[in-house]
């Protein structure tokens, strides 16, 4: 009688765990859809001269692991950067992140900063790189959540 209730327990709890995760996962703490990250990014071109600009990259969609988005710069010093910004696609592995967009190959890690101040929350940030297929171009930056 005991095995039976038992097992009978063990059958429902695993009934429900398929049930949750039929459902699909909630956003959590770690959501990045809907976020914004602003930061300074810099520039190489091909022959080796390099600018700083402002970069403005917003998250605009999140399905579990795969993300979209834009890459922006503020001013119109980013010269590699399309007057339109980047729309790219995104795979994230923890914290890791993988993204492409036309011409373009860029790569990210998030990283959470503890606040000095411990009634402040942890900061958040992306460092963020990414080349240039067509002109040879890279850049790179440091973005911090909005």
């Amino acid at each position: 009688m005991k095995r039976s209730a038992i097992l009978c327990s063990v059958v429902l709890l695993l009934a429900l765990a398929a049930s949750a995760s039929a459902v699909g996962p909630t956003p959590g703490p770690n959501a990045l859809d809907e976020t914004t990250w602003i930061g300074t990014l810099t520039f190489v071109n091909s022959d080796g001269v390099t600018s700083e600009d402002n970069g403005t990259l917003k998250f605009t969609s999140e399905s579990g692991n795969f993300l979209a988005g834009k890459l922006e710069c503020n001013t119109p010093l980013c010269n590699d950067l399309p007057d339109v910004g980047i729309s790219f696609s995104c795979i994230r592995n923890g914290n890791v992140l993988q993204m492409t967009a036309e011409d373009y190959s860029m790569s990210g890690a998030l990283f959470v900063n503890p606040s000095p101040k411990k009634a402040n929350p942890p900061r958040k940030t992306l460092i963020i790189q990414g080349s240039n297929f067509a002109n040879g171009s890279m850049f790179q930056g440091t973005l911090k959540k909005q």
